[in-house]
């Protein structure tokens, strides 16, 4: 998918983007990876992966390639950002420190989704919405 097509997939979700983690990677580190990017959903997806897992972390986890040995280290956080343009949303590479052996080219996810990487360092606290999932 070219870089423009995806931004403009995300642009048209108004209501910006999503990244969901682990709890207690977010509290120690914020929403950034040691590059500085961050990988990040349109909340719409992220509602309907939430929904289609019934709201478990071990299925959310598996629809985004979250590695299952990290939810012992904790929880998972749903984070809204606002306003991903001003962060550099763009098409990632694969490059990024958060790209696992899970990552697919295009900016896919395992489920079909579609995913963008943000400059965490561009994020202001006051775009960032933070819930936990599940129980």
């Amino acid at each position: 998918m070219a870089e423009e097509a995806l931004k403009n997939s995300f642009l048209q979700q108004s209501r910006g983007v999503t990244r969901i983690m682990v709890d207690t990677s977010f509290n120690k580190y914020g929403i950034g990876q040691v590059d500085g990017t961050s990988f990040v959903m349109t909340r719409r997806e992220a509602d309907e992966i939430i929904r289609a897992a019934e709201n478990d972390p071990v299925k959310i986890a598996n629809a985004l390639g979250i590695p299952q040995s990290q939810l012992k280290n904790g929880s998972l956080v749903r984070i809204d950002i606002s306003n991903p343009r001003s962060a550099g949303l763009r098409v990632p590479s694969g490059n990024e420190a958060g790209a696992n052996s899970q990552w697919i080219p295009e900016g896919k996810l395992p489920n079909g989704s579609l995913e963008a990487v943000i400059d965490a360092t561009k994020v202001k606290k006051d775009m960032l919405k933070v819930r936990k999932i599940g129980n």
